[in-house]
């Protein structure tokens, strides 16, 4: 049982880091039609269903992993883009905000 659940854990993470992936260039494409402000707004969406999926998961089950990690993974992506869009609109702290902002979603 043990090694099972390790099994679907690290199958679960691995199809959420390929998606991330994924979801960068469909955000990219997403953040050039619709701009920054809808595209944080869709992405916030998508990450907090995944959230929400993520709560009410059950661990005997493993109903609701996957589809929760694509979500946040599908999420986050767009998340990061439309913050980086918002760096230089700020000039003087441009370098800095990026900074920040990289860092921050590389320790999440």
């Amino acid at each position: 049982w043990r090694y099972a659940v390790g099994t679907i854990l690290t199958v679960a993470f691995t199809l959420a880091a390929s998606l991330l992936n994924v979801a960068m260039l469909a955000s990219g494409a997403l953040l050039d039609r619709l701009g920054a402000r809808a595209l944080h707004l869709l992405a916030t969406a998508t990450s907090t269903a995944g959230a929400l999926l993520l709560a009410f998961f059950d661990s005997r089950r493993f109903d609701s992993l996957v589809p929760a990690l694509i979500l946040l993974a599908a999420g986050g992506g767009g998340t990061y883009l439309s913050h980086m869009a918002l760096a230089p609109r700020f000039p003087r702290w441009q370098g800095l905000l990026m900074a920040l902002i990289s860092g921050c979603f590389d320790a999440s």
